[in-house]
């Protein structure tokens, strides 16, 4: 985890903030990058260099950093060009999806951007494929009611911010301090992993040795 903390969520974060550069473009291009994720997720089809499959794989099927990532950022609402109303975590701590399965069943719009469904009247414009039930209704008010905290801004962009810096900016230490509290806090204190990043060696030591742990170390065999 030590490894690539420092580096690998600020390229991410960048990727996720600033898709209106050519660069990025180029890369969503070339890797086959869906402009729906937020954070960058490895394609369902095609192949894939070894180099950005390493680095995706670091975010999708690594345990601690997904929890970590998924915990750590947010989405900070502004004229919800690129939020999806039912699929991205912008409204409360779950998608609205999970929150309010029989109305997404019914909606038209499972697909809808945020803005989308904002009308100029300032009132949200959900429409549904049959007519509701009262019980059905009272779903939909509820869910009105949630959104009545939210006003979105035109020309605003939407914006991936750190929950664990007041300013919203990620930084490296506390990145690192939170994985401490979530992770190495909760293991016992003669774990491999405590006993590893827990004490005086040099950094590359500890490298090494987490390495060693994890059955990393590239070798050659002699015999």
């Amino acid at each position: 985890m030590r490894q690539w903390i420092p580096w690998l969520p600020e390229k991410l974060i960048k990727m996720c903030t600033y898709s209106f550069f050519l660069w990025l473009k180029v890369i969503s291009s070339k890797y086959r990058l869906s402009p729906e994720c937020w954070l960058p997720c490895l394609p369902h089809s095609g192949k894939v260099s070894k180099v950005w499959f390493d680095i995706l794989s670091i975010v999708n099927l690594n345990y601690e950093f997904r929890t970590l990532i998924d915990q750590g950022f947010s989405i900070k609402v502004g004229s919800g060009e690129s939020i999806l109303f039912w699929k991205d975590v912008w409204c409360g701590e779950n998608f609205l999806q999970e929150r309010f399965p029989r109305i997404y069943g019914l909606s038209n719009q499972k697909s809808a951007k945020v803005g989308d469904l904002f009308g100029s009247d300032n009132l949200w414009n959900l429409t549904f494929r049959i007519n509701l039930f009262v019980w059905e209704e009272n779903l939909v008010l509820e869910l009105k009611q949630e959104l009545g905290r939210f006003s979105l801004i035109r020309g605003n962009r939407d914006v991936l911010r750190w929950k664990w810096e007041s300013r919203g900016i990620f930084s490296v230490s506390s990145a690192y301090r939170k994985w401490e509290t979530m992770f190495i806090d909760m293991t016992d204190d003669n774990s491999p992993l405590n006993l590893t990043w827990r004490n005086l060696c040099p950094f590359r030591v500890e490298t090494f040795g987490w390495l060693a742990v994890q059955n990393m170390i590239t070798t050659r065999d002699l015999w």
